[in-house]
């Protein structure tokens, strides 16, 4: 099987799982209670619930041409929201549930960071990276709706040659800022607000070893919060 991150709205949790040519959704209480499975299109992916837990948001179709659709929460009623001239994909709502960002793919093949409504209208991208900057993904939108954290990379077949960086960027003017930067072949990744704002969860393997890591939103003071041993 393969499994889905999980999303959460309210005292909801939702996850995937692909098996045995099918997808199914599965909805449960935090409390292990009140549990909903449905099965879904094969080629759904990418499950989020909207903050208030009335929306579903997944990507469905080819890589190359993969659309947003948004149902209900149990998966009943989809519509398309993008056309899939585009491919898009790692779609996040934002705070108050007005917008969705996702990751596309330009005319030079560089992922780049857009943002559209909640309806699939005005959609526009609002980062610029060069390949010197890496591949953004991943957007995590901060509790206030007014800015987006993405991991970008750069990434070869030679592991040891992989670099990532999180970085931070305003939603309104698109002003980019690479957080906690380094010259070593260091993958800080995943990036997640704090409730408060004010900090940045992500994942990284600084000590040769993938853990999770907590910055403040500026980049300073990152520590390595966990201590397992493979």
């Amino acid at each position: 099987s393969n499994d889905g991150a999980p999303s959460f709205a309210g005292n909801r949790v939702l996850t995937w799982a692909r098996a045995d040519s099918a997808t199914s959704l599965v909805t449960v209480d935090v409390t292990g209670g009140n549990m909903h499975r449905v099965r879904m299109p094969l080629d759904a992916r990418e499950f989020r619930l909207s903050p208030d837990g009335k929306w579903l948001l997944y990507s469905a179709g080819p890589w190359q041409s993969a659309k947003l659709y948004v149902s209900g929460p149990e998966g009943g009623n989809p519509r398309a929201i993008t056309d899939g001239t585009v491919a898009l994909f790692n779609a996040a709502w934002s705070a108050d549930g007005k917008r969705i960002a996702y990751t596309s793919m330009d005319s030079t093949r560089q992922l780049q960071i857009g943002v559209m409504n909640a309806d699939g209208s005005a959609q526009r991208i609002i980062t610029k990276f060069t390949k010197d900057d890496g591949s953004p993904q991943w957007p995590s939108w901060s509790p206030d709706s007014r800015t987006i954290a993405v991991q970008s990379g750069k990434y070869s077949r030679v592991q040891s040659e992989n670099t990532a960086h999180i970085w931070h960027m305003d939603v309104a003017s698109g002003k980019a800022t690479k957080l906690a930067a380094h010259d070593k072949n260091y993958l800080d990744e995943t990036p997640s607000f704090f409730p408060d704002g004010k900090r940045i969860a992500f994942q990284s393997d600084r000590t040769g070893v993938m853990h999770v890591w907590v910055m403040n939103v500026d980049g300073t003071g990152a520590k390595q919060v966990t201590s397992w041993k493979p």
